[in-house]
């Protein structure tokens, strides 16, 4: 049996991915799994000074933001290594998958994928869920939770990074077992589509 598994779950903002990062958690621990979410950018300091440039409290220039994320998961891979030794399953929101997507829009996808080549070698999830959803349904939904909305979160930009996370997952399909998920349907069905996917990677190998 495999008592631990690194999940990570992907997709353009409005897709529902950290709900459900999180309804997955919890049907993991309802089954007797040891699993924590997390997410990046993470909390520490590097991922501090990445949401504070999501919010404009830091103005910087793209390739730095890309740089930063780079630097943040490194460290993460660090806490993760940790926990998987320790027999915790990790469902992350967000991973390497993003940094090809979103940034790749300001500057070369190539040159994103080189700055976390590090990160690709070392740790990639056992098993990527991404959660595909049409840019404008994500961002009715974006503008149904009437929160204020950052830099990424206008439809143009959700078009592009939609576009790119296809073209990201032709790149990264080989190392991380990609799969594509309807995030059209209700949540509870999607829900159950997800851990469908999940179970099986712990049956016997």
């Amino acid at each position: 049996m495999r008592h631990s598994i690194f999940i990570a779950l992907e997709g353009i903002d409005g897709s529902g991915k950290s709900t459900q990062a999180k309804l997955l958690v919890e049907r993991m621990h309802a089954n007797g799994i040891n699993t924590i979410y997390s997410s990046e950018p993470t909390k520490g300091h590097i991922g501090v000074a990445i949401r504070n440039i999501f919010n404009g409290t830091i103005k910087t220039e793209e390739s730095t933001i890309a740089i930063l994320f780079a630097a943040d998961r490194l460290e993460h891979i660090t806490e993760i290594r940790q926990l998987l030794n320790q027999n915790t399953s990790i469902v992350c929101d967000r991973y390497v998958l993003s940094s090809l997507a979103y940034h790749s829009v300001h500057v070369p996808m190539k040159w994103v994928q080189n700055i976390n080549e590090l990160a690709i070698q070392q740790l990639m999830p056992d098993i990527t869920l991404y959660l595909d959803l049409p840019p404008l349904i994500s961002l009715q939904r974006i503008q149904e939770r009437n929160v204020k909305v950052d830099v990424y979160e206008n439809l143009d930009n959700l078009r592009k990074v939609h576009e790119n996370y296809y073209k990201a997952i032709q790149i990264l399909q080989e190392e991380s077992n990609i799969k594509i998920v309807d995030a059209t349907k209700p949540a509870h069905q999607l829900s159950e589509d997800i851990w469908n996917m999940v179970k099986h990677l712990f049956s016997s190998q």
